[in-house]
């Protein structure tokens, strides 16, 4: 196999916490690397929970014109459904999205016999 070699930057903190979930679950962080980028070259795109990630990521810098498009849309598709049936929608508290990220990658890892 023919090697190259990938220079990220990344914050110190989150470089941190990532190495000690990677040790934790006796991975490395070209094991992974590996693994996106064959799951990218097989499956031809990024992966939906990646995708998800990196539109917050948009979110939270402030380019919000194009999500919420797609969130107002849906949320309308909500409440049409909803009146539709007379009914009023129900209400649920806020998702802890850490909890559910921290679910996934737990789902994930183990998926691919990682953890």
């Amino acid at each position: 196999m023919e090697a190259t070699q990938m220079n990220v930057r990344l914050d110190r903190s989150v470089k941190r916490a990532g190495d000690a979930v990677l040790e934790a679950c006796g991975c490395t962080p070209s094991r992974i690397v590996r693994a996106l980028w064959e799951y990218l070259s097989v499956q031809g795109r990024v992966p939906d929970a990646l995708e998800r990630m990196l539109g917050q990521e948009e979110l939270d810098a402030g380019d919000r014109s194009a999500a919420d498009d797609g969130h107002d849309a849906g949320a309308r598709l909500v409440a049409s459904f909803y009146e539709g049936l007379g009914v009023s929608e129900p209400e649920r508290p806020a998702p802890d999205y850490a909890a559910l990220r921290d679910e996934w990658a737990d789902e994930r890892l183990a998926e691919l016999g990682l953890s």
